[in-house]
């Protein structure tokens, strides 16, 4: 004989089957998720995964629980049969509970004692896991029957203690099944509801800090009191007091930088907020959702927040809230919009007649942010330099430091941009001390981006660190989307550095990414210095896919971009066999980007491989016009790499023309000068260079060591088609009868 109970039955035949022979007693445990994922797709193939995880979670291991809100979901022609498989029709935000279960649950409950019911539904306000100083803060139940109830529910398996020592919950109270919850609560009155989850707000409110981070919790407790009875006559204060939590919730998620969080704590206080207060809530929610990079719902909330702020003549405010959107426009490659944003936004500050303290302060913050936009933009550089003296000025004046941080920076691009590199590069380097001593994270963050950019013409090395100090920063804060910009924006620096597998595993999931806004924006182009690291490890098939796909992407982006993506398609074309087809679009681009030339540390790489096409066409009138330009164009402190690569390149021109006296001198200068920036790449180039026209000048014994060290490099690089170009000069030398030392591996 079979018989079943539930744990009840200890309380009804104490000691029932002690002592009989034959008898078993067997304790009917949760299925483990593995079987119960089975039954599930067993029952309902075809079920989406995340519905599935959802009907698992909540019947926490009890078969007729999974089973029933299936069956609850086909009669509701909510689950639907095609072909074998089920499919969702209609929306399932929320599931219910199947009606079967609810009044099997609820006949449950009606079984137990009247304080363990009472105190069982008291706990399911609490929500799943509570702790039993809560469930006295809040039942109406003598405060030392409480243990004794708790003791008699954990007992019948309606609840149990969270034993883990690796959860924060340690130590308190949970419901077995949630389900359980659910139809405890649902039989509460809407008064007996309001009254509870205001004595649990109460409590929260008075036990617990913001900082503990139970600021949505208090939330959520007041929304529930509002909600359960909106036409009462305290709904409005309720309203009220529910919308001040879900702000500081908001703001408490955004202190640990949990965008997401914070943006749907904004977004929900929306819902109840005054009209007074809605334009500050959009533009919070709208900054959070430009954190993560949804520039859709950024805009969508910052616009909104701009019509509010116009419409009640808060001028400052709007032109404020329009930095963020001028910020978005340059991050999908709309920078002449982004500056034209700003222009109009300066135009109406300066069209109202003020004098009052916040006016003086809108105007140096959007003076500063249109002269940033106008420099990005390239364009109007005298009028940016007004308006970061503007912005300066007032700074100065007033104490704003972080208006003087983000003036400053600016006014460092602007030098750098006039030629004056190392006294912009100083005030930039003032702009990062300034912001790191007044803890202005964003400021010092662009600081770092902007510094890292500067030293990329002089010294890979350095950029790189300053690089890696903004990721430290930005990870430290849980800035995601900086992170991306310092991690994409790398990825120059790393090519030069060698670290190409590092470059090409960033590239590979920015590509493989579903996230639209970083590939479809500025950051994505940044993705075509692949195109080099491809072709040098003669990956060519690869190469060619991405820089067809960034073509109109780097069209967008502006010129830089423009002359970059040129010169990517130069490599590829030189990589198929097409020297003159390389050297025609570089020839044509150069000339048409000549104003590049004087700031742009992007040239340098047209530079290069408008050089390197010119030697293979044979075409030595366009290799010494190419000398000359970057001569006139390239200040040898500000962009030794150029310099460096023009030694190389004078090497070679003076071995094809029989001057041999400069050549290896040549070699050996760049050579120092690449390895003192620690490029192994082009060392090894170079090197290859040099014992190449050493073997032709027979002087085998000295080429024999630059080209192993060369080999090494390649080897440990994965460059092939140069390993390949070593080893044809070891064998042609081989052939030619000379006694050829061995190649390191």
């Amino acid at each position: 004989m079979v018989t079943l109970a539930r744990p009840e039955m200890a309380d009804r035949r104490a000691g029932w089957g002690t002592g009989k022979r034959g008898f078993t007693s067997l304790s009917l445990d949760p299925l483990p998720p593995e079987a119960m994922a089975q039954m599930l797709a067993g029952m309902a193939p075809g079920l989406p995964d995340d519905l599935s995880a959802r009907i698992l979670d909540r019947a926490a291991g009890v078969p007729l629980y999974a089973v029933e809100t299936v069956r609850m979901l086909i009669d509701r022609g909510l689950l639907v049969a095609q072909d074998g498989a089920f499919h969702v029709e209609g929306s399932l935000d929320a599931l219910e509970v199947p009606e079967t279960l609810h009044a099997l649950i609820a006949a449950r409950l009606d079984s137990i004692g009247g304080p363990e019911r009472q105190l069982l539904q008291d706990a399911a306000v609490l929500g799943k896991s509570f702790t039993a100083g809560g469930l006295r803060a809040i039942t109406q139940l003598a405060a030392e029957s409480v243990e004794p109830c708790l003791s008699t529910l954990v007992n019948k398996d309606l609840l149990a203690i969270q034993s883990d020592p690796r959860s924060p919950e340690r130590g308190q109270y949970v419901f077995v099944q949630d389900l359980v919850r659910s139809v405890a609560y649902g039989t509460l009155t809407r008064r007996d509801r309001k009254m509870r989850h205001l004595s649990a707000a109460a409590y929260l409110e008075s036990s617990w800090t913001e900082e503990e981070g139970v600021a949505e919790v208090i939330a959520s407790h007041l929304l529930e009191a509002f909600e359960a009875d909106p036409e009462a006559p305290d709904a409005a204060g309720l309203r009220q007091r529910a919308c001040d939590a879900l702000v500081r919730a908001g703001d408490h998620a955004a202190s640990l930088a949990a965008a997401s969080s914070a943006e749907h704590y904004y977004e929900r206080a929306l819902k109840l907020a005054d009209p007074a207060d809605r334009a500050t809530l959009h533009t919070r929610a709208g900054q959070m959702a430009w954190q993560q990079l949804h520039t859709a719902a950024a805009r969508r909330h910052l616009d909104e927040a701009v019509a509010l702020h116009t419409a009640e003549g808060r001028i400052g405010a709007a032109a404020r809230t329009s930095v963020t959107l001028a910020a978005i426009d340059a991050h999908e490659v709309k920078s002449e919009q982004a500056a034209v944003r700003m222009e109009q936004a300066f135009a109406e500050l300066n069209a109202v007649e003020s004098v009052a303290p916040e006016h003086e302060a809108d105007i140096a913050v959007v003076a500063a942010e249109l002269a940033r936009r106008l420099v990005l933009a390239r364009r109007n550089l005298d009028v940016a330099l007004e308006r970061v003296e503007l912005a300066l000025d007032t700074a100065e004046r007033h104490g704003y430091s972080e208006v003087f941080c983000e003036a400053i920076n600016t006014k460092g691009l602007i030098l750098g941009l006039r030629g004056r590199r190392e006294e912009g590069r100083a005030l930039l380097g003032c702009a990062l001390d300034n912001a790191l001593a007044s803890d202005n994270h964003r400021a010092a963050l662009r600081a770092y981006n902007n510094i890292a950019a500067d030293l990329q013409a002089l010294n890979p090395a350095q950029a790189a660190s300053y690089t890696e100090k903004g990721i430290g920063l930005a990870r430290l804060l849980g800035l995601r989307r900086e992170e991306i910009m310092f991690t994409i924006g790398q990825l120059p620096v790393q090519v030069d550095l060698g670290h190409w597998d590092a470059a090409m595993s960033v590239i590979a999931d920015v590509l493989e990414s579903t996230d639209v806004e970083v590939t479809d924006s500025l950051l994505g182009a940044e993705l075509i210095y692949g195109a080099w690291v491809h072709v040098w490890r003669g990956e060519v098939t690869d190469a060619q896919p991405l820089v067809k796909r960034l073509t109109d992407l780097c069209a967008q982006a502006g010129p830089d971009y423009q002359l970059m993506h040129d010169a990517a398609r130069s490599v590829v074309l030189r990589a198929e066999g097409h020297d003159r087809e390389a050297l025609d679009i570089l020839v044509d681009r150069v000339r048409r980007a000549e104003d590049l030339w004087e700031y742009s540390e992007v040239a340098r790489w047209a530079f290069v491989e408008g050089v390197e096409a010119a030697f293979a066409v044979g075409d030595l009138q366009v290799v010494r016009q190419q000398l000359t330009t970057a001569a006139q164009g390239f200040s040898p402190a500000a962009f030794p790499l150029v310099q460096a690569h023009t030694m190389r390149f004078r090497a070679r021109l003076d071995a094809r023309e029989g001057r041999d006296a400069e050549v290896a001198r040549s070699f050996l200068a760049a050579i120092a000068m690449f390895e003192q920036r620690q490029m192994p790449f082009w060392v090894a180039v170079t090197r290859l260079e040099l014992g190449e026209w050493m073997t032709q000048r027979s002087r085998r014994e000295e080429a024999d060591g630059l080209l192993g060290l060369a080999r090494t490099a390649f080897v440990e690089l994965g460059a092939t088609p140069w390993i390949e170009r070593v080893d044809a000069v070891t064998q042609e030398t081989v052939a030619a009868g000379v006694d050829q030392h061995a190649l390191p591996a």
